[in-house]
């Protein structure tokens, strides 16, 4: 079937593509490149029936990519990373076009196979783990847009060891194809049990794709030599409570604190939630304005983005904000 582009309507060409059918082939002729071919098929669980041959194989073959992943840290701060999974033929293109914007580390894994729309779990062993403030590490794979996730890891303090960098392996898992209702899942252990049978039935778990090392200096906390200081006083304490009230108003907060159309886009296109472009957009922010990244300049931006209920709740929940205003107008 095709479409003109604009409409919606769907036309039938099989008659005009003169198809020719045998025991191993399906061939048909177009009169223009296609970039998508769609498989429409109805699986009864109940009743599961054979695919055949054919189309089982050419599902598999336009379904299955060969990719590798990246992992990087930014050289002016350690805790951030970048996980990119990538097409096997980009991902040294990627790997050094990361590079040249300042990250480090190892080169891309071998090449694994996932299918479209594969959703891959991130999973860090050792002493290292993911910043409560960092989006849920999971990837969803398609070879036609970008799979990047930004993260903020931080190395654990050992026991007895204080001090001691972060070191570990960063593990990605393949999340099964299918999901098992949870009542189907119940109705079969249950008949399990009934025939007294020990062994549980398997259900489809997470494959285990690949590993790449990391590595995360200890930074020791900062504190202030002035008496009473806090030394979590920066703008960042505020902001997981920002992104939570912010949600899908972040775009207009993102261009009243100074950020073009072509930065939120690349935001929006790298998350993928708003709540996560959010907390990406606050970051940037104060990765750009450095010292000049105040709670001040925020609730501004929060107040001409039309959204004074934020500014009034960041006040209601930290008390610090008010006295500070308030120390401030005495001054």
């Amino acid at each position: 079937m095709s479409y003109e582009k604009g409409t919606e309507d769907w036309i039938d060409e099989t008659e005009n593509s003169n198809p020719r059918e045998s025991d191993e082939v399906v061939e048909f002729e177009v009169s223009h490149c296609t970039r998508w071919i769609v498989i429409i098929v109805t699986d009864d669980f109940d009743d599961p029936k054979e695919f055949g041959p054919i189309p089982l194989k050419l599902c598999r073959w336009l379904q299955n990519r060969d990719v590798q992943f990246i992992l990087l840290q930014r050289e002016v701060n350690t805790n951030e990373f970048v996980i990119e999974c990538a097409l096997e033929e980009d991902a040294k293109s990627k790997h050094e076009e990361l590079l040249q914007k300042g990250y480090q580390g190892p080169v891309p894994t071998g090449s694994v196979k996932l299918f479209e729309g594969q959703r891959v779990e991130i999973s860090l062993l050792g002493n290292v783990s993911m910043a409560p403030f960092s989006p849920k590490p999971q990837i969803t794979f398609h070879s036609q847009r970008s799979n990047l996730l930004h993260m903020q890891v931080m190395a654990l303090e050992a026991k007895g060891q204080p001090g001691l960098d972060g070191k570990g392996n960063t593990s990605f898992f393949a999340s099964p194809r299918v999901e098992v209702p949870r009542e189907k899942e119940q109705h079969v252990r249950a008949a399990v049990a009934l025939k007294g049978n020990e062994a549980v039935s398997e259900f489809p778990k997470p494959k285990l794709l690949c590993q790449l090392p990391i590595h995360v200096p200890y930074k020791t906390p900062k504190v202030s030599s002035e008496p009473g200081a806090d030394a979590s006083k920066g703008v960042e304490k505020y902001f997981y409570y920002v992104k939570e009230e912010v949600s899908t108003d972040w775009g207009d907060l993102a261009f009243h604190l100074g950020f073009k159309w072509a930065d939120t886009a690349n935001i929006a296109g790298r998350n993928r939630d708003d709540k996560s472009r959010c907390m990406d957009m606050l970051w940037e922010w104060k990765k750009r304005e450095g010292d000049a990244a105040t709670i001040e300049v925020l609730m501004e931006a929060l107040s001409e983005a039309e959204l004074q209920s934020v500014v009034d709740g960041l006040k209601n929940k930290y008390p610090d904000i008010v006295a500070s205003e308030e120390q401030g107008e005495k001054e």
